[in-house]
């Protein structure tokens, strides 16, 4: 079974090995979350809004599915986009978690879309 969102969700991320970031590594990180989806060619399916870096190394974010996507696919270009980004100033070896994930649910009780096969959520299209 998966279910399919289409809510925004504000992620808190922390860098966990870093000595502090500089101004140049904090607008690479801004400028290579901020281009993720159109670096790797998914406009189509997200949008990622970067919100605010601070040179302790904790980043707000805002993930935006476009066509509706899975929590699992959710996770999988979140963890990509961060990897990404930390590529871009030499830190991919840094250790980091998320310290928070709030959905912005727009109109709460409506029930999520539920597909026993994900196929089947291309059809209902």
């Amino acid at each position: 079974m998966s279910i399919v969102t289409m809510n925004p969700a504000k992620v808190t991320i922390q860098l966990l090995d870093n000595q502090g970031l500089t101004q140049e590594q904090i607008f690479k990180l801004a400028h290579h979350i901020d281009a993720y989806e159109i670096e790797k060619q998914l406009q189509e399916s997200l949008v990622i809004d970067i919100q605010k870096i601070t040179r302790s190394g904790m980043i707000e974010l805002i993930i935006t599915p476009k066509s509706g996507l899975t929590y699992d696919e959710l996770s999988k270009y979140l963890n990509d986009a961060i990897l990404f980004a930390l590529k871009s100033v030499n830190l991919e070896e840094c250790r980091w978690e998320i310290i928070e994930i709030a959905f912005q649910t727009e109109i709460p009780g409506k029930p999520s879309y539920v597909f026993d096969d994900l196929h089947e959520a291309f059809k209902a299209e």
